[in-house]
C-alpha cells in the first residue's frame, strides 16, 4: 500500500512538472510586421518608431514598455489635431484588441525614441524589445528607413 501511494504521488509530481514546462513554451500570441524607424539628421534629440502588432488571442492585450540599448528611453505618443493645432499626446500604455492590430504609423499611435545614444543612417538596424502585460517580451527589429 504505500509503495502505491508513493508511486501515485511520483506520477502527480511528474504530470505537475510536465504541465507548467509545458505552459512556458506556449503559443504567443502576439506578431509583430513592418517595424521601422524614420530616417533624421544625427543631431535630433527623438526619433519616431513605427510597427504593426497583430492580436490573435481572444483577449485584449497591453504594451506596457519599450527598451533599446541605442536610446536613453522610450516613450509611447499619440499624434493628433487639437483646437487646430497639431499636437502629440503621451500614453501611459498601448491596448491590442482581441483578434485585432494596432497600427503605430506616421500622424498616430508611435514610439517615440528620446536622446539616440548612437546616428542612425538609412537601413541601419537596432533592436527594441516590447513588454506586454501577462506576455512574454519581444525583442524586435528596426529598420531606418526614408519617409
Amino acid at each position: 500500500m504505500p509503495k502505491t501511494i508513493f508511486l501515485l504521488f511520483s506520477l502527480f509530481c511528474f504530470i505537475l512538472q510536465t504541465s507548467f514546462s509545458f505552459a512556458d513554451t506556449k503559443f504567443n500570441p502576439i506578431t509583430i510586421e513592418n517595424a521601422w524607424i524614420r530616417l533624421a539628421p544625427p543631431v535630433v534629440p527623438a526619433l519616431a518608431a513605427y510597427l504593426t502588432i497583430h492580436n490573435h488571442s481572444t483577449t485584449d492585450i497591453v504594451l506596457t514598455k519599450a527598451e533599446s540599448t541605442d536610446f536613453n528611453s522610450i516613450e509611447f505618443h499619440r499624434s493628433l489635431i487639437k483646437d487646430g493645432m497639431a499636437i502629440m499626446e503621451a500614453q501611459n500604455d498601448l491596448m491590442i484588441p482581441a483578434h485585432g492590430k494596432l497600427a503605430l504609423a506616421p500622424s498616430a499611435y508611435h514610439l517615440m525614441l528620446i536622446k539616440p545614444k548612437r546616428a542612425l543612417a538609412l537601413g541601419q538596424t537596432t533592436m527594441i524589445t516590447l513588454y506586454f502585460q501577462n506576455y512574454p517580451s519581444i525583442e524586435v527589429e528596426f529598420t531606418v528607413k526614408q519617409y
